[in-house]
């Protein structure tokens, strides 16, 4: 799984379970952030993530 964070002409993805990783995301109150993952239970650990972060 990874969070991706595109800001300007940067782009930064790291891995959620990396708490420094998600620090340097410099995510703020209504940036967005494109989560994606693979595997059998994919969609289950996106909407965790979605849900972590205050999102639909």
């Amino acid at each position: 799984m990874f969070i991706r964070n595109e800001s300007g002409n940067q782009i930064h993805e790291v891995n959620p379970k990396s708490v420094l990783g998600l620090a340097t995301l410099q995510l703020r109150n209504g940036v967005e952030a494109t989560v994606r993952a693979e595997g059998k239970d994919a969609e289950e650990a996106v909407l965790e993530v979605i849900r972590f972060f205050g999102g639909e």
